[in-house]
């Protein structure tokens, strides 16, 4: 618990200054649900640190632990489900990354001063569609058009597609199958992501990644980023042709016919089990053995020493290091302070 006994509150994503790249770090991967599924442990060894240095130093720089960032994250994810989609409380919870819808009323109530239930009572809204919609804000200027250019020029033919209007995709996530789309509203500073149901349990990491990609925490300047590092590490890699023949070699089918989308993604999982294309396998290996991350870094030197010791090209590790490099510095995290009794 943060000092005088309040509770620390996410909203939207301005974090202090962040001099540890390993916080850093720390804070990019909670954000997209490190601590969802897996445990606090596992995340200090991935960043090659002790759990008891990372908290320390967590609470240190930010004020919060790993946990307290965690459950924030979650609960600013569950206020804007019931307030921008009419699902069962239940799905909120769950998707929120909570497993006890009484540990979730409780948690709420404390962080915002009233039960979900009160705010659902003020939002109503009808999804029935097989898909809800949330609204990704940003402050800083986007270039909706530049952004179609540049992710354009290296998508995954059949996995995604980027018009004047949307951009979308298919995903595949665990046994997980289903389909984004992200619509402008440039008037707004804001994008809409319709998320397929389906989808709906993985809801915090399609929103971190979906950030990611259109660089909406930049204070400068917004360039496209990548959805997924392993998918950019391949096109670095083979190369956009190389990676679309890919995909129609051994990737399951998906038919979108109104976006045009045609085949799931593939994995580092899938590459290493099947061996081909050659120059991808080493990398895929690597990823899927836990012993390489390509999620967004503060610092790109000790991938760039990872990459090298796989031996890739110097232009590719050039290329994915650009790419997946996120400063946090210049992130915005809004903290505020909420005492447990206050709205």
């Amino acid at each position: 618990m943060a000092e005088n006994g309040e509770r620390p509150c996410a909203r939207s994503s301005t974090l202090p200054h962040v001099s540890s790249r390993f916080v850093a770090d720390a804070v990019l991967r909670i954000e997209a649900g490190a601590l969802t599924e897996g445990k606090l442990d596992a995340l200090a060894r991935s960043l090659g640190v002790a759990e008891r240095h990372l908290r320390r130093a967590m609470q240190a720089e930010l004020g919060v632990s790993p946990i307290e960032l965690a459950q924030s994250s979650r609960l600013a994810l569950a206020r804007r489900l019931i307030e921008e989609t009419s699902l069962p409380m239940t799905e909120i919870a769950y998707a929120s990354g909570f497993r006890s819808l009484r540990r979730f009323n409780a948690l709420f109530a404390a962080m915002h001063g009233e039960p979900p239930s009160s705010l659902r009572a003020r939002s109503e809204r009808d999804d029935s569609s097989g898909s809800i919609a949330l609204r990704l804000e940003y402050e800083r200027p986007l270039d909706w058009e530049a952004m179609r250019e540049q992710i354009s020029a290296r998508h995954i033919a059949g996995v995604e597609r980027f018009d004047r209007f949307a951009y979308a995709r298919t995903l595949r996530i665990g046994a997980k199958r289903g389909w984004i789309a992200v619509y402008p509203r440039v008037n707004q500073r804001a994008l809409i992501a319709e998320i397929s149901i389906a989808l709906l349990p993985q809801v915090m990491s399609i929103v971190a990644h979906l950030r990611t990609l259109f660089d909406l925490d930049s204070a400068t300047t917004k360039n496209a980023r990548a959805y997924d590092g392993f998918e950019y590490a391949a096109l670095a890699v083979c190369g956009a042709d190389a990676v679309a023949k890919l995909v129609k070699t051994i990737c399951p089918r998906y038919d979108l016919p109104c976006a045009q989308l045609t085949h799931l993604p593939f994995s580092a999982k899938l590459i290493a089990r099947t061996g081909t294309p050659k120059a991808l396998v080493p990398l895929a290996r690597a990823v899927n053995a836990g012993a390489l991350s390509l999620e967004p870094t503060s610092d790109p030197r000790p991938l760039e020493a990872q990459l090298r010791e796989l031996r890739i090209e110097p232009d590719a590790i050039a290329e994915i290091t650009a790419v997946l490099t996120q400063h946090v510095t210049k992130r915005k995290m809004k903290w505020t302070r909420r005492s447990s009794a206050s709205s």
